[in-house]
């Protein structure tokens, strides 16, 4: 598989539900090309899902929880949403010697050493990180107080993410029994705990003239595509359909395994975004299957079919009426299935030249995608919600030997770095 193939869809799809709250647990997925026997993994029920508040410096530290009125997922539209962030009152540390980085550097140690004892990629398929930014809101709090510790936030956010694995269907999962928590009673009663979700969001207007001033990159490649994110069951996982430009099939991507999902939670710059730019991480493989693999597969065929489009045109003469956008229409045999798609105009860049001392500078890719977003369906096939010309970037860096300690740090530091100077260089 090449770099253009792996590079079209890695980072897709909608940051909600499944992004964190499913991607973790110990997943069954058996593909429809292969058939092969469900695969249960336990790497990620140990640290694999993480929040950090920037610039904490101990448990005790204080919170408040803020309103939240920034985007969200359509999941959430009737949810009651909150931010947290610390008081005033909190000390800050910044820089590598934080307690944020340090519970940085010690997730990706331990998911590390799970990467190395557990992946196979003919199993898994290609293990990639990627940082994303967005917003990262909590909802399911109205049990708490609005001003709590660190330690307080962070176990009834442990607790909610036991209780969400379990109602998933995951009976396997060890993360809560093998610390003499999360009882099978549990799992039954109204979910009272706290979740949370992240969505990307977007970076400054000019965002390619102060990365091109700011980091001496030049662009590799580019490509345009759809990602299409869709449940073939109702209440079942999200796969994700990418399609080329003409909105005919490219592949078909089962749920990645995430390894580790690390969420940044960054204090805002200024008050006129009260809610800062946070930082998504993500160690995580995926299994891409084309057109020759889904043709082994009755029930998958149907995507290759060049009359039943996913999605088509609202209009036969392809008229852009939405805010300059395609008028998209889901086909009538995918209405009920999909609910969000996304149309991005990939730029890749990499280092100009190469970089002394830092493979890590030299081989990190950023992505600057322009993303017209799809959401909010009605019955017709419709989406009533389209949000056009949102410039977002991604970080997808070199991967470390995962057998060198030394290795693996210095890796989380450049890392780590790296994706904050990006992120106060290219988001307000």
């Amino acid at each position: 598989m090449d770099g253009a193939d792996m590079a079209a869809g890695q980072d897709a799809g909608l940051e909600g539900e499944e992004g964190l709250t499913a991607g973790l647990q110990a997943l069954s997925i058996s593909t429809p090309a292969t058939g092969r026997a469900p695969v249960h993994l336990q790497p990620f029920v140990k640290g694999g899902r993480v929040m950090v508040l920037e610039g904490f410096t101990s448990p005790y530290d204080k919170l408040k929880l803020r309103p939240y009125d920034g985007p969200n997922n359509p999941d959430h539209d009737n949810k009651t949403l909150v931010s947290p962030g610390l008081t005033a009152e909190a000390l800050y540390s910044t820089g590598e010697g934080g307690a944020d980085f340090d519970t940085f550097l010690e997730a990706l140690q331990q998911q590390g050493k799970c990467v190395r004892d557990e992946h196979d990629e003919t199993m898994h398929g290609h293990l990639r990180a990627i940082a994303r930014y967005g917003n990262v809101y909590m909802y399911n709090t109205s049990h708490l107080s609005t001003i709590m510790t660190v330690e307080e936030f962070d176990y009834d956010m442990k607790k909610g993410q036991r209780i969400k694995d379990g109602d998933s269907g995951d009976k396997a999962n060890s993360y809560g029994r093998g610390r003499g928590r999360g009882k099978r009673g549990m799992r039954k009663n109204t979910d009272p705990y706290m979740h949370h979700s992240f969505i990307p969001s977007a970076a400054t207007t000019d965002v390619l003239q102060k990365f091109m001033e700011t980091f001496n990159f030049e662009e590799s490649t580019s490509i345009e595509i759809y990602n299409v994110t869709c449940r073939f069951e109702p209440r079942g996982v999200e796969n994700t359909i990418i399609l080329d430009k003409d909105l005919k099939f490219r592949e078909f991507r089962p749920p990645g395994d995430k390894w580790m999902v690390l969420d940044l939670k960054r204090r805002p710059k200024s008050d006129a975004y009260p809610f800062g730019t946070d930082i998504r991480f993500k160690l995580q493989s995926c299994r891409i299957l084309k057109g020759d693999e889904l043709e082994k597969s009755e029930e998958y065929r149907k995507l290759l079919d060049p009359d039943n489009k996913v999605l088509e045109q609202g209009h036969s003469y392809g008229l852009r009426d939405l805010h300059g956008e395609p008028d998209l229409r889901i086909h009538h045999d995918y209405r009920g299935k999909v609910n969000f798609a996304r149309r991005k105009l990939i730029r890749r860049f990499r280092a100009a030249d190469d970089v002394q001392h830092s493979r890590f500078r030299t081989d990190v890719e950023v992505r600057l995608t322009e993303v017209c977003e799809y959401s909010r369906p009605d019955p017709s096939g419709r989406f009533s919600s389209v949000i056009p010309g949102r410039q977002e970037v991604t970080v997808i860096p070199p991967l470390p030997d995962w057998t060198s300690p030394e290795e693996v740090e210095t890796f989380a530091r450049e890392y780590w770095q790296f994706c904050l100077e990006l992120g106060d260089t290219l988001y307000p």
